[in-house]
């Protein structure tokens, strides 16, 4: 009796063991591997002549909304339910009417420029206070202090009193200036960061009446700058900033998913990046496109498995307001989306990439460690971030395999992210759909299919001989 009892529960061990190998291997077979690193350089370049065909921020802004909503269209992505496929905002943020610049002239009739100073090193615009676009030529002139009553009209005045002060302060300081006459005020940093320093990323929630030309420069540079207004030289200042109202938008879209109970994958990507400054280039703008541009071609190769519908919906969203405290991202978390929100930062631009999700969510960031692994990328560091009264658990990556060419680093990326999809929207039952542990659970015996397969196996013929030894004694 004990010897059928024996046979029983082996034969139903062996039948759980199958089970689960079926139960992990069930569903469609969803390809991973159709990522196209042409496409997504593609996408870069089509980034890239948006932001260099378009010198005004607000420009940019509007080719590539119409690149992603002309992408949407083709791939008949859907906008969110009861929704349109872009929230748009107003923010009042910095422009570049035309390139600053800075010179010294001599005191000469004809001004032979005696010293030109270097865009983004020496000098940049300064963006605090009350600015406007301007030209002005003349002396300048250096004081300590705006209580004297020294009269500066027709002078350029060299000012070091903005240190820590606040928005408000500064303009009561610029109506101060403007009352003495002066048309300009140069100022000097603090730090080398001029960009940092300039006011540059700094909130502007109301537009200042703008009267005073105004650059940041330097210690080095407004040191110069009084020993040459000391000696009389004559000083060319030219400034292209402006604050102007500009249009935000974030763009949404949306794959359906067969089961509306689970809830969706909400993949993220800042598609705006860094200002259209004069400063920058096209290398030092590419790595701000990149995630975005991967993000496209993994729509793409979704939509590309035609036959396939995925378990669970995907929400696609390209945000902006990058450099102004990332608008919109408190956008979209105002919305109040259920489910698991992936931040794509910096994806595909480098062996090191910046990957954030929703700290709650442990599952997903197994289920993002774990491909990242399996695409040859190394978590090196984590840490928790707040953003708009959000926990982030902020992943830091590196690439197990140097990057031999561009191509196989976007290959890589992209197939991390598709990968990712096809795990976390694909193939998804009743468990693993409102059981995050269950998904990770169905990877494992995937993953070691093989081997279980093995040992099951050998754990067959194993009992089929012991009860052949004992028939034999």
């Amino acid at each position: 009796m004990q010897q059928y009892r024996d046979k029983f529960f082996y034969i139903l061990l062996i039948v759980v063991i199958v089970f689960i190998i079926l139960f992990s291997n069930l569903g469609q077979n969803f390809k991973n591997d159709i990522t196209s690193s042409n496409n997504i350089i593609n996408h870069i370049d089509t980034f890239k002549n948006a932001w260099d065909n378009n010198k005004q921020y607000q420009g940019y802004l509007d080719a590539s909304r119409d690149y992603i909503m002309s992408f949407f269209a083709d791939y008949n992505i859907k906008p969110l339910k009861d929704s349109d496929y872009i929230e748009e905002w107003s923010s009042n943020l910095p422009s570049f009417k035309y390139p600053s610049s800075l010179e010294v002239l001599s005191k000469s009739k004809y001004g032979r420029i005696v010293k030109s100073y270097k865009y983004g090193e020496d000098f940049f615009e300064d963006f605090r206070g009350s600015i406007k676009p301007g030209i002005f030529t003349a002396s300048g002139v250096y004081i300590k202090s705006l209580d004297s009553e020294t009269n500066l009209s027709d002078k350029i005045l060299l000012f070091d009193g903005y240190a820590n002060k606040s928005p408000d302060e500064i303009i009561n300081i610029d109506s101060k200036i403007r009352s003495l006459g002066a048309a300009a005020v140069i100022s000097p940093s603090y730090s080398n960061e001029l960009k940092s320093q300039s006011g540059l990323y700094d909130d502007k929630s109301s537009l200042v009446d703008g009267n005073l030309i105004k650059l940041i420069v330097s210690q080095q540079t407004f040191n110069e700058l009084k020993k040459f207004s000391k000696d009389n030289y004559i000083i060319k200042i030219k400034s292209g900033g402006e604050i102007k109202p500009t249009k935000l938008r974030n763009i949404y879209g949306f794959i359906k998913g067969k089961n509306s109970s689970y809830k969706p994958l909400i993949l993220v990507s800042f598609y705006d990046g860094i200002y259209n400054t004069p400063g920058y280039n096209n290398l030092e703008f590419e790595r701000y496109v990149t995630a975005p541009s991967v993000l496209l071609d993994t729509i793409r190769a979704v939509k590309y498995q035609r036959t396939k519908v995925p378990d669970r919906s995907i929400v696609f969203a390209f945000i902006s307001g990058y450099m102004y405290n990332k608008q919109g991202l408190e956008r979209l978390f105002s919305r109040n989306l259920e489910g698991d929100i992936l931040i794509l930062d910096g994806l595909g631009s480098g062996d090191t990439n910046f990957i954030s999700y929703s700290k709650p969510s442990k599952y997903l960031g197994d289920s993002v460690e774990y491909y990242l692994h399996k695409n040859n990328f190394k978590v090196t560091s984590k840490s928790v971030i707040n953003s708009s009264g959000f926990n982030f658990l902020y992943l830091t990556t590196s690439s197990l395999k140097g990057s031999v060419m561009d191509y196989q680093r976007l290959y890589r990326s992209g197939k991390f992210l598709l990968s990712l999809t096809g795990g976390e929207c694909y193939n998804i039952d009743f468990l693993s759909g409102n059981i995050a542990a269950f998904r990770s659970f169905k990877r494992f015996i995937k993953d070691n299919s093989v081997i279980l397969s093995l040992f099951t196996m050998i754990f067959l013929i194993f009992i089929v001989f012991k009860d052949s030894n004992k028939k034999y004694h």
